[in-house]
């Protein structure tokens, strides 16, 4: 299926306050050959990439998306979105993930597809659609490499890591396919955040409160 799911619960949900909360693995690689800026700093880096989340617990106005997943493969300017839920928690992820990421660009499509994620993988669809390998980076004192204080309504810390390897071919439905090999990556184990979203004319205003998530 691509297209949006359950859209008229979206239009309900985005007609007043949507509040949120989750506690989820995160990991992203991108093509950014050194530390991308775009999670650290907010500029627009132009790279692509494959973002998954996994949600350990989490609500979304009143439901609950525990043990939902959703994956995102972006581009400068657009996403494509797929999301791993039962029926019930499809729209409250799909309505999530879209205002998280709405500055990313424009959503193209979305799927409901297999995806599997660790703090070193994710694969869509068992990697037919998109498989990546990450590895993390550690100091000296053999502590995971971190950013931390971050603005962004996914996550307020991360740890650094090293894209191995990843492809990604979307099987023709926007004719886009790519892979990278020794890029940025990001995960963390325990992103918890809450807030809440403001619709008005397809825009969103997120007030998040940031939380530090234990390994």
């Amino acid at each position: 299926m691509i297209a949006p799911f359950f859209g008229h619960l979206l239009l309900l949900w985005s007609a007043g306050t949507v509040n949120y909360e989750f506690d989820a693995l995160f990991t992203e690689g991108c093509s950014c050959g050194n530390v991308c800026a775009a999670e650290i700093t907010g500029l627009d880096t132009k790279c692509h990439g494959i973002s998954g989340m996994q949600f350990i617990s989490g609500k979304v106005g009143g439901t609950d998306i525990s043990g939902a997943k959703a994956a995102w493969v972006f581009f400068p300017g657009s996403v494509e979105l797929f999301i791993d839920a039962p029926k019930a928690q499809q729209a409250g992820v799909e309505f999530l993930i879209r205002h998280l990421i709405s500055d990313w660009g424009k959503m193209e499509s979305v799927e409901n597809l297999p995806i599997s994620i660790t703090s070193e993988s994710v694969m869509i669809d068992s990697g037919k659609v998109a498989r990546m390998a990450i590895k993390p980076v550690t100091g000296k004192t053999g502590s995971f490499v971190s950013h931390g204080n971050l603005a962004s309504p996914l996550h307020d810390t991360i740890y650094q890591g090293v894209t191995k390897s990843a492809e990604f071919n979307d099987r023709g439905v926007m004719g886009r396919s790519f892979q990278m090999k020794e890029t940025n990556a990001y995960f963390y184990p325990h992103c918890k955040m809450k807030g809440s979203f403001t619709d008005g004319a397809q825009t969103a205003r997120v007030t998040a409160s940031h939380g530090y998530g234990p390994l």
